[in-house]
């Protein structure tokens, strides 16, 4: 499709959609393959992704999300709830990805098969008159607002 798409009721692809403008949809949106889109996508329900998503746009979604492959986003994100990160395979980890100058970047990894130990790639910065604690001792550890660490 190379205009923009209002559709004012429910979209239910089995293949791909590949849109070069906008896209807007009223109802819920399922997609069995994959979403390319150059614009923004306003989606009012839910949409539910089986394939890769990639959108170099605004996505803005008041329902809910279900993607199941790879979501890559260029544009804006605006969430107005929270953001649940779920990788849901056995043992799978989250991974934290940037450009550092001109070179692709590991940031942090959040281990799930040593129930979410992180690594950082170079270090953690902790505010003046911050804490570092645990689960029983929430300032085990106390920075105070010069900088010294009790």
């Amino acid at each position: 499709m190379s205009g923009s798409a209002y559709i004012s009721n429910d979209l239910d692809v089995s293949g791909n959609i590949d849109v070069s403008n906008n896209l807007q949809v009223g109802g819920n949106t399922d997609v069995s393959g994959n979403v390319t889109i150059d614009g923004n996508i306003d989606i009012s329900n839910n949409i539910s992704i089986g394939g890769d998503t990639d959108i170099s746009g605004t996505i803005i979604i008041d329902g809910g999300a279900d993607i199941s492959g790879n979501l890559q986003v260029g544009g804006n994100t605006d969430v107005s709830g929270n953001i649940t990160i779920d990788a849901q395979g056995n043992d799978t980890d989250i991974i934290f990805k940037g450009t550092d100058g001109s070179s692709d970047t590991t940031f942090l990894t959040i281990d799930g098969s040593a129930a979410g130990e992180a690594t950082f790639n170079a270090g953690i910065v902790i505010a003046d008159a911050g804490n570092i604690g645990s689960a029983s001792d929430k300032d085990a550890i106390a920075i105070a607002s010069d900088g010294v660490v009790t």
